[in-house]
């Protein structure tokens, strides 16, 4: 399904990227901006911006930036056709649907679009709601219910249906309503017989029977998948989700996320617990801001999912022996996600083996406020599990499993933790062991890993650093996306500076892409603003970019509208002075486009017997380059700027002079590595 560009322009003027992004990460107010900790890689200190009057987001340690569209894609996992309808439901818009996408044929069948996918479980979950509602199919679902204590309020809330005691039920529904059989087999609603095809009903089965169900959705609130009880005790397994399809992974998917992510964000705490009917426990009691994993334990996907609303995570399990498995395997979240989590355990103590049943026992709601208040810290958990297993144990015993411990550590990511948190892990080990932190530290190679990889986004995305830009491009290139009305006022002076910008560029891709975007719009007669640059953009890289190199520019160069329009005409008259110097030193035997001087008297041609035109206006060429002299004179002597000066013969592009432009008009002297902006640290 295709969408144009003013469905696009329609949808953004509605959206507020402040309230879109804040719905799923906590923003701090920075003036007229916000920040806050990247989603899109592991942040520790807030590193992305959004800025609503710009209607864009950055970050400036992984680069990802760009609009709301961008946004709902990356972190949502949504293609743009998606994303795009998400916001458009979002805010009300009925978009113009260009002509469908043809169905592509493959050897096995179809090949199932996300749309697809989500248009058929959305079909289930009406399915499931309506056999509830059923006075014979849903009653043994409708019981079940009962019996569970779970209000009509949170079967609402939660989307809560049945399945009936038959093996054609969905399928008969669905086949009524024109879903494809395949479409039905890839969401895995259904399940083939044998060697039968899933292009053939007959050869299909409901794969989810007489069971009561949760819906799955995602953070946008889209069915993605379903989990099913069993209502008969003889029916295994007790619990059934759907198999992981293009819009379902387990290990990025929290249910009840979507109601949970406002109580998230205010309480600043998720608690996370397992199984379905604990989640809708948990927020009939009051405990909104609690999720659940789907037969997985905590993952680093979970956490970074959470980082953004949550100061902590607290793992509220059973108090056997999975429960602490379980527990155990979430301590290597703290190395990939960088959030602090904590253990509450349930055990005889409380007098109730999961949340739903203490809830329901006296004075239940506070019993579990204090579970969870006394939460024990992941690292203290793991270094008393660790003692209770060395209690006893020999010298040898000791040291092996502790040098044990040690290589785990260090392969979770050890070495790449700030020295802070390696001591404090390290001081953890000591009082479980009895090894000092000395010898631990001997024993840990003291090597740090890269970043880790941005959550969400392709390693080999090309990125555009606005520190790799010469000045004078770099001031160009922003500045007339932030005054776009000064750029169209300019439009003959700007479209041979942003011509030239893509030929001078060529080892900048991202930069030579970004120019070439801009001079198209300004050829077109629109202005070349940040807004419809990246409206324009048709990837990620693009978007980002313009995000990147307008954010860096205004907190780095000039903030207010005065000084980047002073920059702007700056940057055009310097690039003037260039192109007319080089044309006029070529003229007259000056260095030429390559900084090199001709030696010798030039060959001037004739033309029918006659001498050439040009002899004629040497002497008016001579006056130019003498203007073009005192005007730069007047404009500043900044000398790595100045076409006139002494070249350095590293410098092969005379077009990109290093310097950084002043917003009073002049130039100031070029940064050096140690002082500039884009010195290394």
């Amino acid at each position: 399904m295709g969408f144009d560009d003013l469905d696009k322009r329609r949808v953004l003027d509605a959206t507020d990227i402040a309230g879109l992004i804040g719905e799923h990460v906590t923003l701090k107010s920075k003036g007229r901006e916000f920040v806050c900790l990247c989603p899109f890689h592991d942040d520790r200190n807030p590193s992305m911006y959004v800025v609503p009057h710009k209607q864009m987001y950055h970050c400036f340690v992984c680069g990802a930036g760009g609009d709301a569209i961008t946004f709902a894609m990356k972190y949502l996992s949504l293609s743009f056709p998606e994303a795009l309808e998400m916001l458009a439901e979002r805010a009300g818009i009925e978009l113009e649907k260009k002509k469908p996408a043809r169905r592509t044929e493959t050897p096995g069948g179809y090949e199932v679009s996300n749309r697809e996918l989500i248009e058929a479980n959305e079909l289930a979950q009406a399915f499931f709601r309506s056999i509830l509602a059923h006075e014979q199919h849903g009653e043994a679902g409708r019981s079940m219910i009962e019996r569970r204590g779970i209000s009509a309020e949170m079967v609402e809330a939660f989307g809560i249906g049945a399945s009936p005691d038959r093996w054609d039920g969905l399928i008969l529904y669905a086949k009524q309503r024109g879903i494809a059989p395949q479409v039905l087999a890839a969401a895995g609603l259904t399940k083939v017989r044998g060697e039968g095809s899933a292009s053939d009903y007959g050869s299909c089965y409901d794969a989810l029977r007489n069971r009561l169900i949760f819906p799955i959705r995602d953070e946008a609130g889209r069915v993605i998948a379903f989990g099913g009880r069993r209502i008969n005790d003889e029916d295994d397994p007790k619990y059934l989700n759907s198999p992981e399809t293009g819009v379902f992974h387990k290990s990025q998917t929290l249910y009840g996320i979507d109601g949970a992510s406002k109580a998230i964000r205010s309480t600043g705490r998720a608690v996370i617990v397992e199984g379905y009917t604990d989640v809708v426990a948990c927020h009939q009691g009051g405990f909104t801001n609690v999720v659940g994993t789907l037969g997985t334990a905590l993952t680093a996907e979970h956490a970074r999912r959470l980082r953004g609303r949550a100061k902590e995570i607290v793992l509220l399990f059973d108090g056997d022996e999975a429960g602490q498995r379980a527990a155990d395997r979430a301590f290597e979240v703290l190395f990939k996600a960088m959030i602090d989590v904590r253990v509450a355990l349930l055990d005889k103590a409380q007098g109730a083996k999961d949340p739903d049943e203490l809830l329901k026992s006296e004075g239940g709601p506070e019993k579990l406020q204090a579970v969870i208040d006394n939460a024990e810290h992941i690292l203290d958990f793991w270094a008393r599990r660790l003692k209770v297993t060395l209690a006893g144990a020999g010298p040898a015993a000791v040291a092996s499993r502790t040098r044990e411990e040690v290589a785990r550590l260090h392969d979770l990511g050890l070495g790449s933790l700030p020295p802070v948190d390696r001591r404090v892990l390290l001081e953890r080990l000591s009082v479980a062991t009895g090894v000092s932190e000395s010898a631990l530290r001997a024993t840990t190679p003291d090597r740090r890993r890269g970043p880790s990889p941005a959550f969400g986004e392709a390693q080999d995305t090309p990125r555009l650093d606005p520190r790799d830009l010469p000045a004078m491009w770099r001031s160009v290139l922003a500045t007339a996306m932030l005054r776009p009305a000064m750029a169209v006022q300019q439009e003959e002076r700007l479209l041979p500076m942003l011509e030239a910008a893509q030929f001078e560029l060529t080892d900048l891709p991202e930069a030579q892409r970004l120019a070439r975007a801009m001079y198209e719009l300004l050829s077109e007669g629109e202005p070349p603003a940040l807004r419809e640059v990246m409206l324009r953009a048709q990837d990620d890289g693009l978007r980002a970019g313009a995000a990147a190199l307008a954010g860096w520019f205004e907190r780095n160069e000039g903030s207010s509208p005065l000084e980047q329009e002073g920059v702007l005409l700056d940057c055009l008259t310097r690039f003037e002075i260039l192109r007319d110097s080089q044309d006029a030193e070529a003229s007259i035997g000056g260095p030429g486009i390559d900084g090199h001087t001709d030696t010798g008297p030039r060959s001037i041609p004739k033309t029918n017997g006659e001498e050439n035109p040009r002899i004629g206006v040497t002497a008016e060429l001579a006056s130019r380059l003498a203007r073009v002299k005192r005007t730069h004179g007047d404009l500043g002597s900044n000398p790595v700027a100045n076409p006139f000066g002494r070249r350095s013969p590293s410098r092969s592009r005379p077009l990109s002079p290093d310097h950084r432009v002043s917003p009073e008009g002049g130039s100031a002297e070029p940064q050096g590595p140690s002082d500039g902006p884009g010195a290394e640290e």
